[in-house]
C-alpha cells in the first residue's frame, strides 16, 4: 500500500484516499475566503499534520460573446420627446 492524502476545506475533511497530487478543490463559491488543507496518510494509517493555506476564490466572470448596438429608430435619433 502507498501513502494517500486527505483534503480539508475550512477545517472539515472533504476527500480521503487521494492517490497522488495534484488535487482540485471543487464546489467553491466565487469571491469567498477559504482555508484549504492537505495531509498525508501513511501506510500504517497515521495522518500527518494538516498543512493549510488561505485562499480567496476569484469573482465569477461570465465571458461576453456578442454585443449588439442598434439605434432607437431608423434615423439613429431618440424617439423620446421632451420639453426644453
Amino acid at each position: 500500500m502507498v501513502d494517500t492524502f486527505n483534503t480539508y476545506v475550512n477545517g472539515t475533511k472533504k476527500d480521503t484516499g487521494i492517490a497522488e497530487p495534484p488535487h482540485k478543490f471543487t464546489g467553491l463559491t466565487p469571491s469567498t475566503k477559504y482555508t484549504l488543507g492537505v495531509s498525508r496518510v501513511a501506510e500504517d494509517g497515521r495522518e500527518s499534520t494538516v498543512t493549510t493555506i488561505d485562499h480567496t476564490t476569484p469573482a465569477l466572470v461570465i465571458p461576453v460573446e456578442t454585443i449588439t448596438l442598434a439605434p432607437k429608430n431608423a434615423t439613429g435619433t431618440s424617439l423620446e420627446v421632451g420639453e426644453k
